[in-house]
């Protein structure tokens, strides 16, 4: 019973540390001009032939690592 415990809390702090990085990531990723960045995107035509990811989740990923 007390190592589900220990579990439990440590899931807890590693989430409440993630929730601080995704806060600062958020912040990052509201700076970008989604509306400049759809412009760019549809001049370019790179979602044209997509079937995975589009290009901004492709951008926000790519960010993020």
């Amino acid at each position: 019973m007390i190592s589900s415990i220990s579990i439990i809390f440590e899931l807890h702090n590693k989430k409440h540390s993630l929730m601080a990085n995704v806060t600062l990531f958020s912040q990052i990723i509201s700076k970008l001009d989604r509306f400049s960045f759809s412009k760019i995107v549809t001049k370019h035509q790179t979602d044209k032939h997509q079937k995975g990811y589009n290009s901004w989740t492709h951008l926000v990923s790519m960010l993020f690592c």
